[in-house]
């Protein structure tokens, strides 16, 4: 015979084996992620801190990039259509583009008329 036969017991190792790679990948990178936030926020800080000074800011972006992840996937899972997806998507996106927008006009109006509010107020 050229067929393999294979015991019951070798498949559910097999079953096992692949279940548990398949949780173990989002376990290891999970982890790469945290110690990449925590490497980002140590190297990227202006004071000398120790290397768990971003523990907690790491973790909190990890579960937010994977709870927002999931999210994200099962809402294309529930709609399939294009505008139901990436209607809402755009008209979050431009909300956040013109309420920055916004922020960097008001900014500079107000921080030019403050300047000249200096200005004038040191000549007198």
């Amino acid at each position: 015979m050229l067929y393999a036969t294979f015991k019951t017991q070798d498949l559910c190792a097999f079953y096992f084996l692949v279940v548990v790679f398949e949780r173990l990948w989002l376990i290891v990178v999970a982890f790469l992620a945290v110690l990449l936030f925590m490497c980002m926020y140590h190297a990227l800080s202006f004071y000398h801190r120790p290397m768990m000074y971003g523990i907690a800011g790491s973790l909190f972006s990890v579960c937010s990039f994977v709870i927002l992840g999931a999210v994200l996937t099962k809402m294309l899972e529930t709609f399939t259509s294009y505008s139901t997806v990436y209607g809402p998507m755009a008209s979050f996106m431009t909300l956040l583009l013109s309420i920055y927008i916004i922020a960097c006009i008001w900014d500079s109006v107000f921080t030019s008329y403050w300047k000249r509010q200096r200005m004038s107020a040191n000549v007198n």
